[in-house]
């Protein structure tokens, strides 16, 4: 989005990111650690009650927030039997559950992989569906084995790409505005940090080609001007408990 008028104005308690763009507006409210995003099409430029309107809806959305929703990520100790997967290509590490195992989407045999992993039948379908638009892109892909039985395979997507100079301060805001745009809903977002590094946490709703799925996605900005993160998709009410801590274990290629 290249916005035609991006300003912070003062609205109750809250800061408010207000973006118009044509026909379109972004409002990005926040109070305390949460930010909720509003995103408004219409057939001209916003009018002032309207705008008011986002306003009073964010408002109410936040004064309904459940503020452990998205809590900070847990310091918690990683079990024993948990393993490290160290992706160099992608250029990011993370640590998981036994059951979680690392397939090669880009591979000449992606059927292969799936059943070599014991995810068949329907399931092996569905993730093929998943990752359809990811397989030329240079992803880290993780899925739950465990999670199968024909319904959405919960999974991992891991990636870095270049930060382009956006402050730490100002990595929620880029993130919820990129979120917004792909067709995330109910996004609530936190800044924290990841191996001492800053990072953003997110929860949001999405639609995807298969389902309606829970998603937590993990920001953390590396050494080198880099954004590496992983996405973590669930079924709906049905995100592993220990998403926070496999979050928490998120670093560059070659570290721990």
């Amino acid at each position: 989005m290249t916005p035609d008028r991006l300003g912070i104005v003062p609205v109750w308690d809250e800061g408010c990111v207000q973006v118009i763009e044509g026909s379109g507006m972004l409002l990005l409210v926040r109070r305390a650690n949460v930010t909720v995003s509003i995103d408004y099409r219409g057939d001209g430029p916003p009018r002032e009650a309207e705008q008011r309107g986002g306003f009073e809806a964010a408002r109410d959305t936040l004064s309904e927030v459940q503020w452990s929703r998205v809590p900070r990520v847990a310091s918690t100790p990683v079990p024993l039997d948990w393993h490290r997967i160290d992706n160099a290509a992608v250029g990011l590490s993370l640590t998981v559950p036994q059951n979680w195992v690392q397939i090669d989407i880009a591979g000449d045999d992606l059927a292969q992989a799936l059943q070599n992993a014991g995810i068949v039948g329907v399931s092996a379908d569905l993730i093929k569906k998943q990752v359809a638009a990811l397989r030329t892109k240079n992803v880290l892909f993780i899925v739950d084995r465990t999670a199968t039985g024909g319904r959405y395979v919960n999974n991992i997507s891991g990636i870095c790409a270049p930060n382009k100079g956006v402050p730490a301060q100002e990595q929620k805001i880029a993130m919820i505005a990129g979120l917004t745009r792909s067709g995330a809903r109910d996004i609530h977002a936190d800044d924290l940090e990841i191996g001492g590094r800053p990072a953003v946490k997110a929860g949001y709703t999405l639609r995807t080609a298969t389902a309606v799925i829970d998603v937590v996605q993990f920001r953390v900005l590396m050494p080198g001007d880099r954004i590496c993160a992983i996405t973590v998709g669930a079924g709906r009410r049905a995100m592993p408990q220990e998403v926070d801590l496999i979050g928490s274990t998120l670093r560059p290629a070659g570290r721990r």
